[in-house]
């Protein structure tokens, strides 16, 4: 469907100039919304990235305190 209206605007925009500039405007405008889309999409995806990197506990286990050998005194 899409295809079929591209098509039909384009060819009016062959015949009609004024048409030619609304469409170009179109084009850009729906350009605009893309890539400021995909911004705000990788931006929340860092944004989450670094929330779990923050808030979630470290995965390795806690080492132990390593053991003190008791040495006899010397006397």
């Amino acid at each position: 469907m899409s295809y079929i209206l591209d098509a039909l605007q384009r060819r009016e925009a062959q015949e009609n100039p004024e048409t030619a500039v609304a469409l170009a405007m179109k084009r850009h405008h729906d350009r605009r919304i893309r890539v400021v889309g995909t911004l705000v999409a990788v931006a929340l995806i860092a944004n989450a990235a670094v929330l779990l990197w923050v808030f979630l506990p470290d995965r390795e286990p806690a080492q132990a305190p390593p053991a003190q050998a008791t040495a006899p005194a010397a006397s």
